[in-house]
């Protein structure tokens, strides 16, 4: 998409970051970061904004499966802006503005009154009765779950193939994870 008054440009740009040097970005749009590979591509992107005075850099994603990659760095790093505003001696970055919505853990997931936190747009985006049925769908096949969790209440796991719940992984009867 081209701009004639100002000789803007938006495009979608390929993901070999060797190919990216030189670019002169004002605003960098990081859409599903979750599977991007390594930070590669990230630090290409947001470098190229170097030269500009205001420039923006936006991150949308859900959660995935990808551990110890890009996603888990920005995860850690929006996790400490946050945690420093309640915390005067904790880490501060003016330049963020971190929004994470997502379950505050794995046991919320089957409670309906819990899933508006990590879909704020829940019955005008996404619709409340399509993602009950996912719900019931995941509680009847547990195979289901990690991809629910993941996709829509933003809690990244670590594989799809197989789901054991905090109740079932600390089963003191038959094995204690403690131990």
């Amino acid at each position: 998409i081209a701009c004639n008054v100002n000789g803007g440009v938006i495009k979608a740009l390929a993901s070999d970051s060797n190919s990216l040097d030189g670019l002169n970005s004002s605003v960098v749009f990081c859409d599903e970061l979750h599977a991007w590979q390594d930070s590669n591509l990230y630090d290409v992107m947001v470098d190229s904004e170097v030269a500009r005075q205001q420039p923006l850099t936006l991150i949308t994603t859900t959660a995935g499966f990808v551990r110890a990659g890009i996603y888990d760095t920005k995860i850690d790093e929006y996790e400490q802006i946050l945690a420093g505003y309640d915390d005067e001696q904790g880490y501060k970055d003016p330049r963020r503005l971190p929004i994470l919505y997502r379950l505050d853990s794995e046991k919320e997931w089957t409670d309906q009154r819990n899933w508006i936190k990590a879909n704020p747009g829940l019955g005008t985006i996404r619709s409340l009765s399509k993602l009950a049925e996912d719900v019931n769908r995941a509680k009847a096949d547990p195979g289901k779950v990690k991809n629910l969790l993941t996709k829509f209440f933003d809690l990244p796991q670590t594989g799809v193939d197989h789901y054991l719940s905090p109740e079932e992984i600390s089963n003191k009867d038959t094995f204690d994870a403690a131990d």
